[in-house]
């Protein structure tokens, strides 16, 4: 019996070595394969990848534990069980490491309040070349869960500057990123990086004006500033609540 055991034991930590190896080496001769013609959907090479992965997984428990059966002798087992105990103890703690740094944070909850990321979109009036802004841009929460909200309606004109408010509706938040496309056949795009905690105490006053930020994939914008703040806005019904 503990024969057995030392022979699954030893399969188990083979087990997800070989199907990740598998699951890669499908996915990339399927992406690269030109018998495809490009035109294998992503879900189609993912479940191929899986069943690659699982089938190489069982193939790579089966050798292991026959390989160990075979040519580890009995004499022998106690260095196979440790060896056999050090990786799978291992490999249980990079899995917990791993699934904690990957975990995505609890959602912005504040009892009472309804969380907002309000944005003003600040251009040239110039450069839009007499199109309205929010047909030049468009605006999205890329450090999260959100759902954004134009107001086209509450569009306004400071000086040579014409002003574009957008709130974002916050559920999660990894980090303070806002990106900027803009609605032409370029597909350029401005990113922002906002100055905010992960998890703001209490409304916020309005930054100041801020740039975008240059990375090997955003140029920095020459023209769209952004300001910000983060808002908690009482519910109606707390509001009566709290009233009463």
């Amino acid at each position: 019996m503990t024969r057995l055991l030392t022979l699954i034991a030893t399969g188990l930590w083979v087990f997800p070595l070989c199907a990740f190896g598998g699951f890669a080496l499908a996915v990339k001769l399927f992406e690269k394969s030109p018998q495809q013609g490009g035109n294998m959907d992503g879900m189609a090479i993912g479940l191929l990848g899986i069943v690659a992965g699982f089938v190489s997984g069982a193939l790579g428990f089966g050798i292991a534990a026959f390989l160990a059966g075979r040519f580890v002798p009995s004499e022998k087992f106690l260095f196979l069980q440790i060896a056999d105990g050090v990786i799978l103890s291992a490999m249980a703690i990079a899995a917990i490491v791993y699934n904690i740094k990957t975990a995505p944070p609890a959602p912005l909850e504040y009892y009472g309040r309804e969380v907002l990321l309000e944005l003003e979109l600040r251009a040239p009036t110039a450069n839009l070349k007499g199109k309205s802004f929010n047909d030049v841009v468009s605006v999205s929460f890329r450090g999260g869960q959100g759902a954004d909200v134009a107001h086209p309606e509450n569009m306004r004109t400071e000086g040579e500057f014409t002003i574009y408010p957008v709130t974002i509706h916050l559920i999660r938040v990894n980090e303070w990123e806002i990106r900027v496309p803009l609605r032409d056949e370029t597909n350029a795009a401005a990113l922002f990086s906002l100055d905010l905690p992960l998890r703001p105490e209490k409304t916020t006053e309005w930054s100041g004006w801020v740039e975008s930020k240059a990375t090997e994939e955003y140029e920095k914008s020459k023209w769209i500033n952004l300001r910000y703040r983060f808002h908690l806005k009482p519910r109606d019904w707390y509001k009566e609540g709290a009233g009463g």
